[in-house]
């Protein structure tokens, strides 16, 4: 028997505190108090400037009455036009590939014309008999049906429901279901081809799943309206049992030449064709329930619309397996049914409702549904079979069943990004979240184009049946995952993710015949800065079975540029000594795996314009690419000279010396290189003992020393006496100590040191005061402030090693365009650059110069210059207040 804790109700003596302690602790909750005030007016101010903002663009996107009226005229017609389609009975799929001579003359008509598409991928195990009559009800569904449509074009969607008559019992066996919507689909095209209503028909599939085709047709009255028309069978015609991912519904070889011969295919689920089908069997029901949630508030509707707006900036819902507006739909219903989202809030909480959801939730591990009424035995099932589970209002269709796991992931980290945005907000953060198109060659630091015209027949010959199976009606999603494994096999822990990306949506105009061939793929490489471009380690020293693959596909890799024992745990630098090579390792990974792994044809678009970094007129007498490794050698040179100048013994003493050239930020295009300007056979090298001056007429590298002291009442002439004496004595103990060379001048000191000429200045703050106008203004700038904006660009380059090369590149570009440094001067080059690394609210951090350099154009581009200041916020030392 548990024992009562009879502590529990205790009473305890009450103590009064100090009045030391009590005035303490008042004046913390005052504090405390006052913060939480202060941030709950500034999150009420943000509201107030977001629903503003968002007011006025919601109301420039919606779509004209006139467009509205044109559409309802065309659906009347339409409605018109289904009322007056012809009967086809039993025509059967042989016939459609030969004349059929014993039907009347329009029967033939019309099977002559969809004979064209008869060589469609589609295929079943029978010569099955298809009717084609009349749809017997049609609906509208999507973003226009519930009034979420941003304008001002129109996209609406309608369902057809193909009568019972036109299936028998068991066509959802063996694609046959899928045939008999085809052909159907076709026949309505094919009358719809001869009519006046429509200015062109399109054939599309949707989500790219062949088994999911629909018609695009567009009005003769505007360009400004496309309906897209769906087909689906009559509620509750297949059994519901059929939906589930894992039972059968294939058992003969009907899709052999989408994805092979699978050996047992009765025995193996199909999953992606189960998918297929109810998908087709929920739409309907799904799309009224939709409608009953989205109809009872305008301000979900509006923080909806906001949604797609924000996606569509992102291209976050284009392609095969992205996370579509559809998704989005429900996932906004999920969140509503579960109370997270009620009809009282404002389109900013549903806005900031939805992205946080994504963000936090961790869906790759978790399944959800709409439908109450589902197990979790069942959500369990679901999940097994697919990535990422969001079961619709029926229990039996999983709406993100098509979406792939990388987009998802995707998806949550641009919600991170929007809820930064939102968090730190300003004048800016509207337009950044909802006016700022971000296209993709600004989102990934790779971007890798497997092109069309590859065969990946023998890539799914080597697969397991059931795995082959599982994709039966979704191929393309197949060849995805396996190029996604081989390239995270190949670049492991340098990825963050790996985004497939299939541009666009497979359509074709009506009465073209159309061939099914493989799909252009783009994958969207995003580098992890912290492993991208480490040397390889090879040797198997892992008992956990990911890692031992990874080790043996590496090893292979490895094994044809370098011998090694596998065995044991060694570095392989495969003769990359310089940056440039290390960022070329990425190349390296992509050829092996793409080119000589799977024989494809491909590009990898990386880090082509460094090339123009590179100064192949000059050969180095040691490794180099862009300019790292000789920046690297000065600062090296540069720190030595600093400590053999600091033990001078010198009056008044060296106090400390600061940089003042951009080759400390690794900016510099192409820095001197470190000789005595001998060449032989066109390398250039270093001899100082040759030479007995410094040179006059070459780069510097300038300084700026500092004294412990300035004497009190010293005039100008004075001041320039002192600096002489300094040049004087850190000239001849610079020579007597360490036999370097430097030449004098009224102004500065040259000294070579291993080939370099570094230039030092003094800095004395009695030189500066003595000076007026703008004579004062530019030795402040050049002897005080450049030093400090050195050192903050050198702390960049450091936290994000990309800057400097894509600064460079940003150089190169403006130069090219005959601006010159008076102009635009590299300092500010410098600057305007380092602002998109301290200010990106957009994007992840750059690991690509490239990526980065495309991102300083977009900054060019859409910075009104004339309106909005550039305030680059070194270590956020200034506050939100001090930069407006």
């Amino acid at each position: 028997m548990k024992r009562k804790h009879k502590e529990s109700n205790r009473e305890y003596p009450k103590v009064s505190p100090s009045n030391e302690l009590s005035n303490l602790v008042g004046v913390e909750e005052k504090k405390m108090r006052k913060h939480a005030t202060v941030n709950t007016a500034k999150k009420t101010s943000n509201e107030s400037n977001f629903h503003l903002q968002a007011h006025k663009l919601l109301k420039s996107t919606e779509i004209k009455r006139k467009y509205k009226t044109r559409l309802t005229s065309w659906i009347d017609n339409f409605q018109i036009f289904l009322n007056t389609l012809p009967i086809h009975e039993g025509i059967y799929i042989s016939s459609l590939s030969r004349e059929a001579s014993n039907r009347p003359s329009r029967d033939l008509r019309f099977v002559k014309n969809i004979a064209n598409h008869a060589r469609n991928n589609l295929r079943c195990d029978q010569d099955i008999s298809i009717t084609f009559i009349r749809p017997e009800c049609v609906g509208t569904f999507g973003l226009y049906k519930i009034d979420a449509l941003p304008g001002p074009d129109i996209e609406m969607n309608i369902h057809m429901t193909i009568p019972k008559r036109c299936f028998k019992d068991k066509d959802f066996l063996n694609n046959r279901y899928f045939v008999k919507k085809f052909f159907y689909l076709m026949y309505l095209a094919e009358h719809l081809n001869s009519q006046n209503i429509c200015s062109s028909i399109k054939c599309a599939y949707y989500n790219g799943n062949v088994l999911l085709p629909y018609l695009i047709v567009c009005p003769s009255s505007t360009e400004r309206i496309s309906i897209r028309l769906f087909l689906i069978p009559e509620q509750n015609y297949f059994k519901v049992t059929k939906f589930s991912p894992e039972i059968n519904n294939i058992n003969t070889q009907v899709f052999e030449q989408d994805i092979g011969i699978i050996e047992n295919i009765e025995k193996l689920p199909t999953t992606y064709y189960n998918s297929a089908l109810a998908f087709d069997a929920s739409l309907a029901e799904n799309h009224v329930f939709i409608e009953q949630i989205f109809s009872c508030s305008l301000s979900i509707r509006e923080g909806l619309k906001l949604i797609v707006i924000w996606m569509n900036q992102r291209n976050l819902d284009t392609g095969m397996g992205a996370f579509s507006t559809e998704l989005t739909i429900y996932f906004l219903v999920y969140l509503i049914s579960q109370g997270m989202i009620d009809k009282n809030m404002t389109s900013y909480q549903v806005f900031t409702k939805f992205l946080f959801f994504i963000h936090t939730i961790d869906l790759t591990q978790k399944a959800i549904s709409i439908c109450e009424e589902i197990s979790e035995e069942d959500l369990c099932t679901y999940k097994s079979y697919f990535d990422i589970v969001l079961m619709d209002k029926t229990g039996h269709y999983n709406t993100a069943a098509f979406l792939n796991i990388n987009a998802y992931l995707k998806m949550k980290h641009e919600c991170k990004l929007a809820l930064d945005i939102l968090d730190q907000w300003n004048i800016h953060s509207f337009s950044e979240l909802f006016l700022t198109n971000i296209t993709l060659y600004l989102q990934y630091d790779a971007i890798l184009d497997v092109k069309n015209d590859n065969n990946y027949e023998f890539l799914l010959n080597t697969l397991d049946p059931k795995e082959k199976a599982k994709y039966i009606g979704n191929h393309t999603g197949l060849i995805i995952k396996i190029l996604l494994d081989y390239l995270n096999k190949g670049f492991h822990k340098r990825v963050h993710n790996i985004v497939p990306i299939v541009p666009g949506t497979v359509e074709w105009n009506y009465g073209i015949r159309y061939r099914m061939t493989n799909r252009r793929l783009l994958f969207g490489i995003q580098l992890d800065p912290d492993f991208a471009f480490d040397n390889f380690e090879c040797g198997i020293f892992s008992n956990n079975l990911e890692e031992r693959n990874f080790k043996k596909f590496q090893y292979n890799f490895i094994s044809e540029r370098q011998s090694h024992n596998i065995l044991s745990r060694v570095e392989v630098n495969l003769e990359n000594n310089t940056i440039k090579g290390k960022r070329d390792i990425i190349k390296m990974i992509s050829n092996y795996v793409m080119s000589e792994t799977l024989h494809l044809n491909h590009k990898l678009y990386y880090n082509e314009l460094e090339d123009f970094l590179v100064n192949g007129k000059v050969k180095t007498w040691y490794p180099s690419g862009t300019n790292e490794e000789t920046v690297q050698k000065i600062i090296n040179y540069s720190d030595d000279l600093e400590q053999k100048i600091k033990s001078l013994t010198i009056k008044p003493q060296i106090t400390g010396i600061e940089v003042v050239s951009d080759v400390f930020c690794y900016t510099n295009v192409f820095p001197p290189i470190p000789t005595a300007y001998i060449s032989e056979k066109e390398l250039t090298y270093i001899k100082d003992e040759l030479v007995h001056v410094a040179p006059k007429y070459v780069e510097s590298i300038e300084s700026l020393i500092k004294l412990a002291y300035s004497p009190k009442n010293m005039d100008k002439s004075s001041i320039l006496q002192q600096m002489k004496n300094v040049f004087v004595q850190i000239s001849e103990l610079l020579k007597k100590q360490y036999h370097i060379v430097s030449s004098l001048n009224s102004s500065y000191l040259d000294v070579l040191h291993k080939g370099i000429v570094f230039r030092y200045y003094l800095y004395l703050p009695k030189e500066l005061s003595s000076l007026k106008g703008t004579n004062f203004l530019q030795m402040q700038e050049k002897l005080h402030v450049v030093p400090k904006v050195v050192e903050a660009l050198k702390s960049i380059n450091t936290q994000y090693p990309s800057y400097g090369v894509s600064t460079c590149l940003a150089k190169r570009w403006i130069r090219a365009q005959l601006i010159d440094d008076f102009l635009l001067p590299d300092m500010v080059i410098n600057l305007l650059n380092a602002y998109q690394y301290l200010h990106q609210s957009l994007y992840h951090a750059a690991v690509g110069s490239q990526e980065a350099f495309f991102r300083f154009l977009k900054f060019l581009i859409e910075m009104q210059w004339d309106q909005q200041p550039v305030v680059i916020n070194f270590n956020n030392e200034l506050s939100d207040s001090d930069r407006v």
